[in-house]
C-alpha cells in the first residue's frame, strides 16, 4: 500500500505542476487581454482620428495579421504535454478495477470468516462517494441487496450534495454516471422488496 501512496503522491505532484503551467498560460492571456483592451480604449470615441496616424493604422494591421495567429497557435498548443506524458508513464503502476474487486472480496471473506462486523455494516458517512458506490456495487454483485441499498443510497445522497463544478469533474473523469447510480439503486430497492 505504501507503493500506491507514493504513486498517488507523484501523480498529485505532476497534477500540481500541470495546474502551474495552465495558470501561467492564463496569466499571460489575461495580461495581454488587459493590455489590448487598454490600447483599444485609449483610441477614444473617434477612431478615425486615431487611425489617421499611420503608425496607429500600421500597428492595428500588423496586430490583426501576425499577432492573432501567434495567440491561436498558443491556444491550440495543449499546455503541459511533458507533464501529461509523465503522468501517463505512471498510470500502468496504478491498481486496476480487478485489484479493487479482489481487495473488497478479500475483506468481505475475511470478515465473514472471522464472524466479526460485516464489511457492509461500516459507517458509510466516513466513506467518500466513489468508494461508497464501489462498495454498493460489490454488495449488489454479492446479492447482499439490503447492504447494497444502504451504500447506494449513501452514494446517491453524496451525489446530490455535489456542487455543479464537482459534478462536472466526475462527469469529465468518467468516474460516475448519475443515471447508472439511480438505475442500480432502483434495481436494488426492487430486489430488496422482492426478498422481503
Amino acid at each position: 500500500m505504501d507503493d500506491y501512496k507514493d504513486l498517488d503522491t507523484k501523480i498529485l505532484t505532476h497534477l500540481g505542476d500541470y495546474t502551474g503551467v495552465i495558470k501561467k498560460k492564463i496569466t499571460l492571456l489575461d495580461h495581454y487581454i488587459a493590455e489590448r483592451r487598454s490600447m483599444l480604449n485609449s483610441m477614444g470615441a473617434d477612431s478615425e482620428v486615431y487611425f489617421s496616424n499611420p503608425i496607429h493604422a500600421y500597428s492595428m494591421i500588423h496586430h490583426l495579421h501576425f499577432v492573432w495567429v501567434f495567440w491561436i497557435k498558443l491556444m491550440e498548443d495543449p499546455p503541459g504535454k511533458e507533464i501529461i506524458s509523465q503522468i501517463e508513464r505512471l498510470l500502468p503502476q496504478s491498481p486496476g478495477k480487478e485489484v479493487l474487486q479482489i481487495r473488497l472480496a478479500w475483506l468481505w471473506h475475511l470478515q465473514t470468516a472471522m464472524d466479526s462486523e460485516n464489511l457492509f455494516d461500516l459507517d458509510e458517512s466516513h466513506v467518500n462517494l466513489l468508494d461508497s458506490l464501489e462498495i454498493g456495487k460489490f454488495a449488489f454483485e454479492k446479492k447482499q441487496y439490503k447492504h447494497a441499498e444502504k451504500w447506494l443510497n449513501s452514494s446517491f445522497k453524496k451525489l446530490e450534495k455535489l456542487n455543479p463544478e464537482q459534478r462536472n469533474l466526475f462527469n469529465i473523469l468518467g468516474a460516475l454516471n448519475e443515471r447508472q447510480v439511480q438505475q442500480l439503486r432502483d434495481e436494488t430497492i426492487l430486489k430488496t422488496k422482492i426478498i422481503k
